[in-house]
């Protein structure tokens, strides 16, 4: 349910769309958070007056909406990909040399898919997307490294398909 508030908008010369980015600067500027997205209607009864609709805290899209990087990580564990997801069952109730596994962890302001403290041991789940974001990857990559954490890759294709090869180099890596 959307939250409905009625706002002033200041006088402007140049027309309604420079008057509402203007507002919507200056509604940032009051605290604000950045990620929502709202509508402004007009109201049709007073000219400087307008309806402004605001989503519900906390919903959409994982960083629209979402408050905290916490809360990033419960959206991504609640909404995992099919590979994320069977490669878990795989990995939960320290099924793996005994070795305790989380999901969708935080690291720094980063998420991770899947990560063992014990060793400092990442397991990255990746699709397609990835081949666009290279950048971001590698910049996120070398700053887990120098925290100390050994990163695994793989496809999505290769943990659907080929689940016994993956778990034989993770078991590798855990030693």
């Amino acid at each position: 349910m959307q939250r409905l508030y009625n706002v002033f908008l200041p006088p402007c010369k140049r027309g309604y769309e420079e008057n509402r980015a203007y507002f919507i600067l200056r509604f940032h500027g009051r605290g604000m958070p950045r990620p929502y997205t709202f509508t402004v209607i007009p109201d049709p009864d007073r000219e400087s007056t307008a309806h402004l609709f605001l989503p519900p805290p906390g919903r959409g899209r994982a960083g629209v909406g979402v408050k905290t990087i916490r809360q990033k990580a419960r959206y991504l564990r609640k909404n995992s990909t099919d590979a994320e997801r069977y490669l878990w069952r795989h990995l939960c109730r320290r099924q793996l040399n005994g070795r305790k596994f989380r999901r969708q962890q935080p690291i720094g302001s980063y998420i991770v898919d899947f990560v063992c403290y014990e060793k400092k041991l990442i397991i990255e789940v990746d699709g397609g997307h990835h081949m666009e974001q290279e950048k971001y990857d590698a910049e996120r990559e070398a700053w887990l490294r120098t925290q100390g954490y050994k990163i695994l890759r793989f496809w999505n294709n290769q943990v659907m398909q080929e689940i016994e090869g993956v778990m034989e180099v993770i078991r590798n890596s855990l030693g």
